[in-house]
């Protein structure tokens, strides 16, 4: 498996128009970067023209040996462009463009009316564009109740990144419409809040930023609620103060317990007395000391 060692050594971006018509927007705008980088971007343009012969093959315009050199750069960008196109088409619609363009002059065509042609027949209109931008908002999943928002704006990103390429001025207004219109009612206070401080000028960071700390707040509340519900009351009797409802072991009538107590806490009698019995017993003091103190006290 080769590896890619520079930037020269890059493919050129595919592109497959049968998957979808609305995505050569975007790689046109990937393709245009890779040519800059290869150093054909010029080859792809309408006026690059002036610059090549009338022919392909060894017939120079002019005898003048500048003119010609820059004649011979020109087909190599050319060449260099086409074949860069070639890698980039996958479908066989596309591919038909580049051999429309191929001629007894060019038999290997030329690389701007490959592009004329493309943008012709798949670059779609803005009207087209905006038609399509807002049925893809309009399928957007609304938000269940306790989903995390970053489901939802990770679904507008993506349609924001296929028509940001578009330059269509009015998508960030109707993405946050579409987080109104899908997100559940809860997260309408943050919005709003936001909205208030940012006098307006409201972003759809903005809103991710408010409802996805809101979603962390809910969520380790919700938490915390598990774990309090995940421990069982103990509806026996204690054995040390005889009430029901919890453990010898959590009773605040033990000694060990009596930084738990609340304030004003009384000890029950029934431990009272039974540390008085345990002390006339001659129980060992060394046992039974806190037990005498408390007994002590009573």
């Amino acid at each position: 498996m080769s590896s890619i060692t520079s930037i020269d050594d890059l493919p050129p971006p595919q592109w497959d128009n049968d998957n979808d018509t609305f995505t050569f927007p975007s790689w046109w705008k990937k393709f245009q970067a890779y040519a800059a980088t290869q150093g054909f971007k010029e080859a792809l343009e309408e006026d690059f023209a002036k610059k090549l012969p009338t022919k392909q093959e060894n017939a120079f315009d002019e005898d003048d040996p500048v003119i010609k050199a820059e004649q011979e750069r020109a087909i190599k960008k050319n060449l260099e462009a086409v074949w860069a196109l070639l890698m980039a088409f996958t479908s066989e619609s596309v591919m038909a463009m580049y051999f429309a363009t191929q001629d007894d002059a060019w038999p290997g065509g030329l690389a701007w009316k490959v592009v004329k042609g493309i943008k012709e027949y798949y670059e779609p209109s803005e009207f087209v564009l905006r038609l399509e931008f807002k049925r893809r908002l309009a399928n957007v999943k609304r938000m269940s109740e306790n989903e995390n928002p970053q489901t939802l704006f990770e679904e507008l990103m993506v349609i924001k990144e296929t028509f940001e390429d578009a330059s269509l001025d009015f998508m960030e207004e109707d993405l946050i419409v579409a987080v109104l219109d899908k997100a559940p009612e809860k997260y309408y206070s943050v919005i709003v809040v936001q909205m208030r401080l940012k006098k307006g000028q409201l972003t759809l960071n903005d809103m991710y930023r408010a409802m996805t700390n809101l979603y962390r707040s809910e969520m380790s509340r919700l938490n915390i609620d598990k774990k309090k519900k995940g421990k069982r009351k103990f509806k026996g009797k204690c054995n040390l103060c005889g009430k029901n409802g919890h453990k010898k072991a959590d009773c605040w009538d033990a000694p060990e317990n009596a930084e738990k107590r609340p304030e004003n806490y009384c000890v029950s009698m029934r431990r009272v007395n039974q540390s008085k019995r345990n002390v006339k017993k001659g129980a060992s003091r060394q046992h039974l000391t806190q037990e005498y103190n408390l007994a002590m006290v009573f």
